[in-house]
């Protein structure tokens, strides 16, 4: 696990997220995604985000489906930001 800006990142099991990080003190999730063939790495913070959820995702059978289905389709819930990527590799 990394530290970063009070987040605590740790890295997953999965094709389409490199490390998830969670700040529980203002509840924020962070979410890198890795570079691909047409994209460079990027990340997103993503606000409301509660311990629970925050669970239920980096315990999911599948990391990118949960994350789909229950946080980033759900910006109403979940409002997010891109952030600058410092680290190229991510």
């Amino acid at each position: 696990m990394t530290h970063s800006n009070e987040m605590v990142w740790q890295k997953v099991n999965s094709s389409q997220i490199a490390e998830v990080g969670y700040n529980p003190a203002n509840r924020t999730l962070g979410i890198r995604f890795p570079a691909g063939k047409r994209s460079p790495a990027s990340e997103y913070h993503y606000t409301g985000v509660s311990p629970e959820v925050h669970h239920e995702l980096v315990t999911a059978d599948s990391v990118g489906s949960y994350f789909g289905r229950y946080i980033k389709s759900r910006a109403d819930l979940y409002p997010y930001a891109k952030q600058e990527v410092k680290d190229a590799g991510v």
